[in-house]
């Protein structure tokens, strides 16, 4: 599962913390209810990420920019060694009586609360690491011969990517994760798709806004290269144009890329902030299909 906890999710909020993060954390433990392991395994990795991967998970999301004054500067995807996973891939999240394990990483790290409890909100999103850091925990501890499934939601149109310097073979400034990062999000997962991950991805009050990409820039406004003095990487105000249609005036909204993210008839779409607990439970249902021991015989 791959859980956006952007600021976004905690714009609303009530006595009990992030009224929409909250949400979110239901329906994962919608899902772990209704799935049996060992035949089911489940991990979880939320983005934004934390400094690295030995920082807490319960940290709040890194992002070394957040003092100097400009509100759309954030670094937190710009490394290789940031920390996104919150729990590897396993199948002790339930006890023998069908309860779950209130001792599991993934019911701990799905607690409602303030700000200050797992999985804390806050920046911008970028849907590509999302997607990456998902798939890398699935080739690490995923299972041979096994279905793989990546579960992604998010609340938002993606408006930054990943830079590590001015002229990394990968991810440069300038280059596509950072000014297109919807459409390269929609690449990744066809990827994934053609190599036999079903994806089901979530919009979540999602709306339909233009796509944005990244850049760089001074304090004094002025368009600058990564790794200058002064220099530093924002979520930038510019439309983002589709792939290979930089020349054009045609966009890419967040409803398109969720839908184009996701496998066939895996797309769902919650208009308005609410609970999502039918939909976790309806990708529960959907990913037992065809094995009946993978969600539990109760539902």
């Amino acid at each position: 599962m791959a859980i956006d906890r952007t600021g976004s999710m905690c714009d609303n909020t009530d006595s009990s913390g992030c009224v929409d993060l909250n949400n979110a954390k239901d329906g994962v433990r919608t899902m772990l209810k209704n799935l049996n392991p060992p035949y089911a395994e489940v991990g979880m990795v939320a983005f934004p990420p934390v400094q690295t991967t030995s920082t807490s998970v319960c940290a709040a999301p890194y992002n070394s920019l957040s003092a100097n004054g400009d509100s759309l500067a954030m670094d937190g995807y710009d490394a290789a060694t940031r920390g996104y996973l919150t729990d590897r891939i396993n199948g002790t999240f339930k006890l023998s009586n069908g309860a779950l394990d209130t001792s599991n990483g993934l019911y701990l790290h799905t607690v409602k609360g303030s700000a200050s409890s797992c999985i804390q909100a806050g920046y911008s999103t970028s849907y590509t690491e999302a997607l990456r850091q998902a798939k890398a925990e699935l080739a690490l501890h995923g299972r041979v011969n096994v279905p793989d499934f990546i579960v992604f939601l998010t609340d938002g149109e993606a408006n930054i990517g990943s830079v590590y310097s001015k002229t990394d073979p990968t991810f440069p400034q300038g280059g596509k994760d950072d000014i297109a990062p919807c459409s390269t999000a929609v690449t990744l997962a066809d990827g994934y798709k053609t190599a036999g991950v079903t994806i089901y991805s979530i919009g979540y009050a999602l709306g339909n806004n233009n796509c944005t990409g990244g850049g760089f820039r001074k304090s004094n406004g002025n368009s600058c290269l990564a790794g200058a003095n002064g220099c530093y990487h924002i979520r930038d105000a510019v439309t983002e144009n589709p792939d290979n249609l930089v020349t054009t005036n045609a966009t890419i909204t967040s409803y398109e890329t969720l839908s184009w993210i996701a496998s066939p008839g895996d797309f769902y779409n919650q208009a308005t902030a609410g609970p999502l607990d039918a939909i976790f439970a309806a990708i529960a249902t959907d990913i037992g299909q065809g094995s009946s021991r993978l969600v539990d015989d109760n539902y």
